[in-house]
């Protein structure tokens, strides 16, 4: 990605950092399906933009609660079976303990 590009996802990474600023979730204590969006997305914080995810507080404490509900973390167990079948490895921004 080229430099602007770059300068831009870091500016909408901020932008939903500062989002979750209230959270655990987008609206507060309600968790909706934004917060399962970004959650299938938030790994691309780092990996996209070069930047560690822990560049992005909110977003990190963000990914640790959603990866800690039993339903994400079966969706994670199943999608990583299903690119290991392919012969690739899942990377994720943060892998959560114990796991």
């Amino acid at each position: 990605m080229g430099a602007s590009s770059m300068e831009r996802l870091d500016k909408v990474h901020r932008t939903l950092d500062a989002a979750l600023a209230d959270g655990p979730w987008f609206f507060g204590d309600t968790l909706t399906v934004l917060d399962f969006l970004l959650g299938m997305q938030g790994h691309l914080a780092g990996e996209l933009s070069g930047r560690s995810i822990e560049d992005y507080p909110n977003i990190a404490r963000h990914q640790r609660a959603l990866l800690e509900r039993p339903s994400a973390r079966r969706a994670l167990d199943i999608h990583r079976a299903k690119v290991r079948e392919r012969g690739d490895e899942l990377v994720v921004a943060i892998e959560p303990e114990g796991w």
